[in-house]
């Protein structure tokens, strides 16, 4: 699933860098970049991977709460059958004497 996720990602980068170049943006845009300094571009490619591992993270954190959400769940189910059960036994008790 993943590789699926990145091929289609990085499918999607190339054919929008081919549309850039085809409508001649690319090379202005390169330009651009050109005139920055090392250190802003380190900075931008830092806010981006920032933002990257934020969004990846957060996923992660999500999955990890929902597993314990349904964990919980089942905890709580098991209880309510056991209190179900344990009230049948008193009622079958009560009803013989």
């Amino acid at each position: 699933m993943k590789r699926t996720k990145r091929s289609l990602f990085l499918i999607g980068v190339i054919l929008t860098l081919f549309v850039l170049q085809q409508f001649h943006l690319l090379g202005s845009m390169i330009e651009q970049i050109e005139t920055l300094p090392w250190w802003g571009i380190m900075v931008v490619l830092g806010i981006i991977f920032s933002g990257y591992q934020a969004f990846t993270l957060s996923r992660k954190d999500k999955e990890i709460d929902d597993k314990w959400v349904e964990e919980q769940g089942h905890v709580y189910i098991e209880r309510m059958e056991m209190e179900k059960a344990k009230r049948k036994t008193n009622e079958a008790t009560d009803a013989i004497h």
